[in-house]
């Protein structure tokens, strides 16, 4: 039985990659915690000499897809990990870590019980563990875009999910499915959750982005709604007025051209048509506004 699971879901980021695998490795006691890379596939040669780090280190492992099964699948099999190990971390190749990072989180682990470790972007956050409630969630985290949806930004107590992990097969197209196994494991449940600012862990730049921000931005869009299913029915209400506020909704004219979205904004459509009265009237406004917008040239 591992302590803590690191699970690297990685495409074509070799040299990123590296260097988030020797930071990890100089820095880390190797002790009772594996770290595992998910190769979909790439064509970049650098995972070549991925495969020959990971060989050469203890509990170091280096997995390659036979075909690339897209992004979600890839990192939601970071989930299959869980059965035999305590914590499970879910690690982006391109969030860079600092030096010490692992062993400071681990000390953190070991010295709080701590159902979910949460690094967020409050930038007055030390460190606190709090009660959370599936409300709480709602409030402080999703509502507020604190972080959450990151899956680097998680790290898993497995024992408080394992029951739920299912929920993620029937999300994965929303491209949330790791958001989808925390809201269903916090439904009628209280879990203990660490708070901590993630810039005690992560180097401040972003590196190694392959999709267009906003072309990636408009494509979960649509599938963010759909995760109000798995609220507590007052709350999924709450979540979906948020949604659907009228400012909100901007996002479903403008970013209109954007690839592979059709589907999510389908199901999106005819979900939000069901559930909220005006939807329909907000959007005509919005279609109105960009067909003047792209009559007039205007940037907004």
């Amino acid at each position: 039985m591992y302590f803590l699971t690191i699970y690297i879901p990685s495409y074509n980021r070799g040299k990123l990659l590296l260097k988030q695998l020797d930071t990890i490795s100089s820095n880390l006691k190797l002790q009772n915690v594996r770290v595992i890379v998910s190769d979909n596939c790439s064509a970049d040669s650098d995972y070549t000499k991925v495969k020959t780090f990971c060989e050469s280190k203890s509990n170091f492992f280096y997995e390659r897809n036979d075909f690339n099964d897209t992004g979600n699948p890839n990192i939601f099999k970071g989930f299959l990990k869980s059965f035999d190990t305590e914590y499970l971390w879910i690690l982006s190749d391109n969030d860079i870590l600092k030096n010490n990072s692992v062993d400071s989180i681990i000390q953190i682990l070991k010295k709080n019980e701590i159902d979910l470790f949460l690094m967020t972007h409050d930038s007055y956050l030390d460190f606190e563990v709090i009660d959370y409630t599936q409300e709480d969630l709602l409030n402080n985290q999703i509502l507020k875009s604190n972080g959450l949806g990151l899956i680097s930004n998680v790290i898993y107590k497995t024992e408080f999910i394992k029951s739920n992990l299912y929920i993620g097969y029937d999300y994965i197209f929303t491209w949330f499915p790791h958001l989808a196994v925390i809201i269903k494991s916090f439904f009628n449940e209280t879990g203990k959750i660490g708070l901590i600012n993630k810039k005690h862990f992560f180097e401040d730049e972003k590196l190694g982005l392959i999709v267009n921000d906003k072309f990636y931005y408009s494509r979960s869009y649509f599938g963010f709604v759909l995760l109000a299913e798995l609220f507590e029915p007052k709350l999924k209400i709450k979540f979906l007025r948020n949604f659907s506020k009228f400012w909100n909704l901007r996002h479903w004219i403008f970013f209109k051209k954007a690839p592979n979205k059709f589907f999510n904004e389908t199901l999106a459509y005819g979900y939000l048509s069901k559930n909220m009265l005006f939807f329909t009237t907000k959007l005509f406004i919005w279609r109105f506004i960009y067909l003047f917008k792209s009559n007039n040239k205007i940037k907004f």
